[in-house]
Parts: structure tokens; sequence; C-alpha cells
């Protein structure tokens, strides 16, 4: 499987491979550099959750649960790509500080500066995500990676990115998590949620869905989270870009949250 996410990525990069289909989410699809999420206003409702399942998407779902205490984490993907960005940010962690973090993953680096902090941070990768980005590195520029579609082209500013992350707000903060990065387990899905789920025997005090809900029919999601399996008091959270949408949805055993000052917030799944 490494051999074809190498060469798959490899393609995108060289544009040989279009990754870029009328389904916007699937084996290769993007890798989202940063959450287009406010996570910090929900964040405190990822305290006291000791057992994850959350998608992987840009990594910052599950760094913010593993900030709040999480310590066995399951995440989940359709693509391939984004568990290999995550273990390159768990990596980044355990080596960089907060200043070093947000130049090497939010800002626009040099591609010789980029490639001596990559150096920095090499050692610490577990061997496939090292293969992974080395086979890339080792051919292509990172502006080559940062410019194709192997990543999401979403702008996004490094002001955004650290109000909607508290680890990433101040220095106590960062260090608080990269005390806890090492001691976490986590395992990784690969595929679709919805067919993953029967699947799952294991209970989560927490499923952090995102907003996968947009991108499927209201049965097939009011499925999925009477399937997903809970611990007792575990709650499944469905990001909700406009709250009014919920009014639509009639599911049952659900509450809204919705943010102060914004049209956002988030649904709460308990099964009863």
């Amino acid at each position: 499987m490494l051999d074809d996410d190498i060469k798959m990525a490899q393609e995108i990069v060289s544009r040989k491979t279009n990754n870029v289909t009328f389904s916007p989410y699937h084996n290769s699809s993007f890798i989202y550099r940063t959450t287009n999420e406010e996570i910090s206003k929900y964040q405190f409702l990822l305290n006291g959750k000791d057992k994850v399942l959350s998608v992987i998407a840009s990594g910052n779902q599950i760094l913010n649960s593993i900030f709040a205490g999480s310590y066995d984490v399951t995440g989940f993907d359709i693509s391939t790509f984004p568990k290999y960005y995550l273990n390159l940010q768990i990596a980044g962690l355990k080596v960089f500080s907060l200043e070093e973090f947000v130049k090497f993953f939010y800002q626009e680096v040099d591609d010789l500066d980029y490639d001596d902090m990559y150096d920095t941070i090499r050692p610490s990768l577990d061997k496939d995500t090292r293969l992974f980005w080395d086979s890339l590195l080792n051919y292509f520029d990172y502006s080559d990676l940062r410019d194709s579609t192997l990543f999401s082209s979403e702008p996004f500013s490094t002001t955004k990115v650290k109000r909607e992350n508290i680890y990433l707000q101040n220095s106590a903060n960062y260090q608080n998590l990269q005390e806890k990065i090492s001691s976490v387990n986590i395992t990784y899905l690969t595929g679709d949620i919805f067919k993953l789920a029967d699947s799952l025997e294991t209970g989560y005090d927490l499923v952090n869905l995102s907003s996968i809900m947009y991108y499927n029919s209201k049965d097939s999601y009011r499925r999925l989270l009477s399937t997903l399996p809970l611990n007792n008091n575990g709650e499944i959270l469905t990001y909700l870009y406009d709250t009014n949408v919920f009014q639509k949805l009639n599911l049952p055993n659900t509450e809204v949250y919705k943010f102060e000052d914004s049209k956002s917030g988030i649904m709460i799944y308990k099964k009863r």
C-alpha cells in the first residue's frame, strides 16, 4: 500500500494523474493544510474524551483532541494521504518550537529552507511516513508539492490558523501538546466511514465526523449516527457551517450548539 501511495502522490505532483474529479472526496483526494472549522469554539466539548474516533483531514481535529487529553485515537479518512501529513505534524511537534512549526506548516517557505527544516524532523518520522515524504522531496521541490493538487488550494492566514487551534495560540499551549503527543496511541483507518462503521467494534467517548454530513444523504447519515459504537455518555460531533440547516434535518437524539457571533456551530448526537 505504501508503494501505491508513493506512486500515486508522485504522479499527482508531476501532473501525470488528475486527482480532481466530480467527487470531492475519494482515495487520492487532496490534503487539507489546515482546518476550515472554528475548532476553538467547540474545544470545551473535547475535554474528558479518552477514546476518540475522528476524521483526519488536516490533522487539526485530532491534535486538538490530544491537547484536550485524549490518549487513544483512531483517525480515519477516505483519502490515503492525510495520515502521512498528520504524522509529519507529529514529528514537527517533537522537534520544532512554536514559531518553527507555524513557519514549516503554514507559511510560504523557500524551498532550500524547507529542505533544511525537513531534514531536522526527518529522524523523528516513522518509517512509512519518512519513505513517503522522502519519495517526494528527493525528486520535487516543496513548492511543487504545495502548488499541486496533492494539497488543497484553499487560502488561509496564520492569524486564522492560530485563532482556530488552541495549541498554536501560545508557547505554553504548544508545550502542553508536545508533552502529551508521545504518549498517545494513534491508529489509522483508510476508507469511507459509511462502510467502515459496521466493522468498528470498540466504543468511543467521542466521534468527530466534521462536515461529512454535507456530502451524503440525510438517510445515510442517520444510519451512520446509529451505527457508530459509543461508550456510555459517548457523543458524535457534526460540524455545521450554518446551524439553520439543523431545522431541516430532523435527526433524533441530537442537539445544536450555535457559536457566538457566527452562523456556524456543532450538532451533538447521543444514544438514548
